[in-house]
């Protein structure tokens, strides 16, 4: 795990006190007590885990078994069993998310969640960007 990856996710779940983690990563089968020490020992608060979504095929979004293996329908099955959701973002490196790739931050797999991808998943939930991307200093 990138410690500047890890930074920007704990920023992101400051900035946004209702967010949680609901793990769709392949780690998840490890177990939601794993998912939280991997989390923890990466400086992001594992307080904040959730769940994590379900195995197999998923669900569309009318509930029905989903036409291939994308995670969007892994996603999407957890939405239909846990909502109601008003806003979620998903965060990952691959974009197999079906009809939820609206909501995808989709990552560099070799640099993981990056500052440009913290500003993405504050405007797909909503939230007022407060970060900075340039300044300017005044010589007098």
């Amino acid at each position: 795990f990138c410690p500047l990856a890890c930074s920007n996710i704990q920023y992101l779940l400051e900035e946004v006190p209702d967010l949680n983690i609901v793990v769709s990563s392949v780690w998840r089968v490890q177990g939601l007590k794993y998912c939280a020490r991997v989390l923890k020992q990466n400086g992001i608060d594992a307080d904040r885990l959730l769940d994590k979504t379900p195995g197999g095929v998923g669900k569309d979004a009318d509930g029905n078994p989903g036409q291939n293996n994308e995670r969007g329908y892994q996603v999407q099955e957890w939405l239909l069993e846990n909502g109601p959701v008003d806003k979620f973002v998903i965060v990952d490196d691959d974009s197999d998310m079906a009809h939820l790739k609206p909501y995808l931050v989709q990552t560099d797999r070799l640099h993981g969640f990056m500052f440009q991808d913290v500003k993405k998943a504050l405007k797909i939930l909503g939230v007022p960007d407060k970060t900075h991307t340039a300044f300017e200093i005044k010589l007098d």
